[in-house]
């Protein structure tokens, strides 16, 4: 009886179990262990120091021997975006060691580092030295450290423009430049040994309203007021020691004890990732013959093709002085921004149908009004199909304004220069150098403004008036394409916002040339809310080139024509800055770097008359 009883009973329990069972035949579910939540056990350090560029760049020689490169701006800031993302990560450190970076490319950084921040992951920053600029970085930090016997040269800003007729009569070359505009002051350059009246006034308010972004920026970062930030500049420069009596840093130590401090704070295990983010680098053996073999096939490849079919966000850059043509960006010289390489660029974005909205990144002085309006042209049919927005970099005036004249949204920095609607244009005249150098140059001519192009004089009456008028209807087309593109959103009448006259981005704001402060993520932002999608890739134009295609690629060739009476080519004529670079070699290495680009920016547009040109404005911020 007892045997029944305990078999009825694991019957009974037998057929509970399979009443909650779910699946016939299933066992019972377990829940599983909870995962253990990712701890933070790193910090990620980055160096800033050296150049940081605009655009990708292809490798060059020097990048190729030492496996080196200058890092693009929106690598630099999309790694930092990435170690605020990543859970591994538990703060970053930045080593500072003055990058060479301009003022709106600064400002990228302090919203990278506020980004981090924002993450609730604290920043740490060490320094030897720095200037001004170098402290609105800091000032953004968590943590500020300066190295004993560091300077803290935290002394305001001052901005310079070379004007070199000086120098230019004493080589026996006469300049003749003519402007639309009052305060277009480009040709002053060439023309005048000293700012007009005008051009000073506007030097002035540019550097006034710098100077407010930076004392803005440095009281937000520290969270004292303005007044405290003109006194702590007012009182500058500091020693390491004095700085931090200030408060104007945190501490005084060396790089361990600064690593020291970090282990502290987030664990003696925390590992410094001192590449993050970066691929490894690849050193070239040229001691061994495969070494050298690999060389030669990293100089004649260039970057790797990426196939995309997803969404995509076109990032296309124009960068330098705009110039007609093809001409390449030299591995040696400075950029250059050229209307062809840009209108196929652009002709490749258009018909691309997984590019939904293109960000035309602008840090450009201007250059060649007919090359401006053919990049602007390339634009507005892209735009015909796809929302273009402008990320005006840490310069984009005159030409660099007209071709983003037209664009659905602009975004600029406070820093940005900007503006600038106004044309110069004219030549140099070079009988006197030639006569130093003791050649005589018989010409004759048919056509009585044959010599309208000629160096061998300056205009004539009559060659002034045709110039003047060619100018006229150049400005003219250029305000007709702000007011078009911007409409209502400008603030006053055309004549009062051209001129020639030249703002940073927070006065553009003002004026209605530009819609809101940001830069490259905002853009990209922006963007992608245009284009209506939420996950994308994004890919940079124009695509970088091996070190073969730049020194091989195709320069425009000169005009053709019959070989007698032929006009002399830029590489017969005798290079202006060949004569002037021997002089520079005294000099401070900016001031010099700024001779040679006003004078290289008439080099590259000797060949046209008139140029859509933004003035030479150094601003130093002892960064």
């Amino acid at each position: 009886m007892v045997l029944q009883d305990v078999l009825r009973s694991f019957l009974v329990i037998l057929s509970g179990l399979w009443v909650v069972s779910p699946v016939f035949g299933e066992k019972p579910s377990v829940a599983k262990p909870a995962k253990p939540p990712v701890v933070p056990t790193s910090v990620a350090v980055f160096g800033l120091g050296g150049a940081v560029s605009e655009g990708p760049g292809g490798g060059d020689l020097s990048s190729l021997l030492s496996g080196t490169a200058p890092e693009s701006l929106r690598s630099l800031v999309s790694r930092m975006d990435r170690a605020g993302r990543d859970k591994q990560v538990a703060a970053v450190a930045l080593l500072y060691n003055g990058p060479v970076v301009g003022s709106a490319q600064l400002e990228e950084l302090v919203s990278a580092v506020d980004r981090l921040r924002e993450t609730g992951k604290p920043v740490y920053l060490l320094a030897e030295s720095m200037g001004t600029g170098g402290y609105v970085l800091a000032s953004h930090c968590s943590h500020l450290s300066v190295v004993p016997g560091g300077e803290l040269a935290l002394v305001g800003l001052a901005t310079e423009s070379p004007y070199i007729r000086g120098l230019l009569d004493w080589l026996g070359v006469e300049p003749d430049f003519l402007t639309c505009g009052d305060f277009k002051s480009a040709g002053e350059m060439y023309m005048r040994e000293g700012p007009s009246r005008n051009a000073a006034a506007m030097g002035d308010r540019l550097l006034d309203s710098q100077y407010r972004t930076y004392v803005d920026l440095i009281a937000s970062g520290r969270n004292v007021d303005r007044k405290q930030v003109r006194h702590w500049i007012d009182q500058g420069p500091y020693t390491a020691s004095r700085a931090r009596a200030a408060g104007l840093i945190d501490a005084v130590e060396h790089r361990r004890e600064f690593y020291d401090r970090m282990r502290r704070a987030h664990g003696q295990a925390s590992r410094l990732l001192t590449r993050y983010g970066l691929p490894p680098r690849q050193q070239v053996d040229l001691s061994s013959p495969l070494g050298l073999i690999q060389f030669y096939s990293k100089l004649l490849q260039g970057p790797g093709r990426v196939v995309n079919r997803g969404d995509t966000i076109a990032m296309v850059y124009l960068e330098g002085t705009i110039v007609g043509g093809s001409m390449p960006i030299s591995p040696t010289g400075g950029a250059a921004a050229s209307s062809e390489t840009l209108r196929k660029t652009l002709a490749v974005v258009e018909r691309d149908k997984a590019i939904k909205a293109v960000v035309l990144r602008i840090d450009s002085p201007g250059g060649s009004a007919l090359a401006s309006e053919v990049i602007l042209d390339a634009v507005r049919k892209v735009q015909a199909n796809k929302p273009v927005i402008v990320s005006m970099g840490n310069v984009a005036a005159s030409g660099g304004y007209y071709v983003a004249s037209y664009a659905d949204e602009i975004l600029a920095q406070p820093t940005t220069i900007t503006g600038s609607i106004g044309v110069v244009g004219g030549k140099f005249a070079t009988t006197g150098l030639w006569d130093k150098l003791g050649i005589k140059w018989a010409s004759r001519s048919r056509g009585a403004n044959a010599t309208l192009n000629g160096t061998a004089a300056v205009f004539t009456d009559d060659q002034r008036d045709r110039v003047q008028e060619q100018m006229d209807e150049i400005y003219g087309t250029f305000k007709r394409h702000v007011v078009d593109g911007r409409g209502k959103k400008l603030k006053k009448p055309i004549e009062q916002i051209a001129g020639g006259r030249v703002y940073t981005g927070r006065q553009a704001l003002e004026l209605g040339l530009v819609d809101r402060m940001g830069g490259q993520v905002d853009a990209i932002a922006a963007a992608a809310k245009r284009a209506g999608i939420r996950k994308y890739t994004i890919r940079e134009y124009p695509e970088s080139r091996g070190l073969f295609d730049s020194l091989m690629g195709t320069r425009q060739p000169d005009r053709p024509g019959p070989l007698v009476g032929r006009r002399r080519s830029r590489r017969e004529g005798v290079r202006l800055l060949d004569r002037v670079v021997p002089l520079l070699g005294t000099l401070e290495p900016q001031r010099a770097e700024a001779i040679r680009r006003i004078v290289g920016h008439l080099e590259r547009l000797q060949h046209e008359r008139v140029f859509l040109l933004a003035p030479e404005i150094r601003i130093d911020d002892g960064r």
